[in-house]
């Protein structure tokens, strides 16, 4: 089975990680540091109008690193080939 999973700016009630993912279509919520899941109040099952308005949530670090990622995959540097 597949499960589709969002990664949401939330913070987990018991370790207080604050990057944790919500289960698609669920009210499910899933922290992959102390590996706790929970109910949460908000259906996971978002729609792209409910996505925030900005393109990233991303810190400013995070946001510079994500570029450099991906243009490292553009230009062939990272691949899923063997």
């Amino acid at each position: 089975m597949r499960y589709d999973i969002t990664i949401v700016d939330q913070a987990c009630p018991y370790c207080r990680h604050h990057r944790t993912v919500q289960v698609a279509n669920s009210t499910s919520a899933h922290c992959f540091n102390c590996h706790r899941a929970w109910v949460t109040s908000e259906s996971a099952a978002r729609t792209p109008a409910d996505e925030p308005q900005s393109e990233f949530s991303f810190t400013r670090e995070e946001q510079e690193r994500l570029r450099i990622y991906r243009a490292a995959i553009r230009a062939g540097l990272y691949s899923d080939r063997v």
